[in-house]
């Protein structure tokens, strides 16, 4: 697969109708650029930063010029002001209402297990009606003893089937792929 970053949107006027899409959501840092980066096979289409909350906009990638992967801004980064937040969410509720996504990838960092936040957001996309995968990164994280008791306990919180990932070690890419073209056709 290739990629390419096509455009930023911060409004309604700003987004895209020409091929399918795929929102990528989670928390400040829990590996979203990895992901669109890993996904595209590029190491830098999507910029990688220590610091947490750098996206701010929503930012589109075509992916082998076949649909877009949507990275939006991280969530629960306690730096962003109320304004922030609420900018964001009154945007994540105007693009998903606006129905060109309708899947939305739900990162959840594997180590850490869902956070509050992953929690409230999980709520309000099934309020909203979306299909959400649960896409649970850094696996590598955890040793292979620990694994399937974490996904246990993924599942009985966020009750739907789990992606376990390690972007490091090339880990769950086929069945994430596999997922991709089933969603995209």
């Amino acid at each position: 697969m290739a990629g390419l970053f096509v455009k930023s949107f911060v409004s309604i006027e700003d987004l895209l109708f020409d091929h399918p899409q795929l929102l990528v959501m989670g928390r400040s840092n829990v590996g979203k650029s990895s992901l669109i980066n890993a996904i595209t096979k590029q190491k830098s289409v999507a910029r990688i930063s220590k610091t947490p909350g750098k996206t701010t906009t929503f930012n589109y990638y075509l992916v082998d010029n076949k649909y877009y992967l949507v990275d939006s801004p991280g969530y629960g980064y306690a730096k962003r002001s109320k304004t922030d937040k609420e900018r964001f969410l009154k945007m994540l509720n105007s693009y998903l209402k606006s129905r060109i996504s309708r899947s939305v990838f739900l990162l959840v960092d594997f180590l850490v297990g869902p956070t509050k936040d992953d929690l409230y957001y999980f709520e309000i996309l099934k309020k909203l009606d979306v299909t959400v995968y649960v896409i649970a990164t850094k696996y590598d994280k955890i040793s292979s003893s620990n694994r399937k008791k974490r996904e246990n306990e993924i599942n009985s919180l966020l009750y739907c089937k789990i992606y376990p990932i390690s972007v490091l070690k090339k880990v769950g890419f086929e069945a994430l792929n596999e997922l991709i073209e089933e969603i995209i056709k």
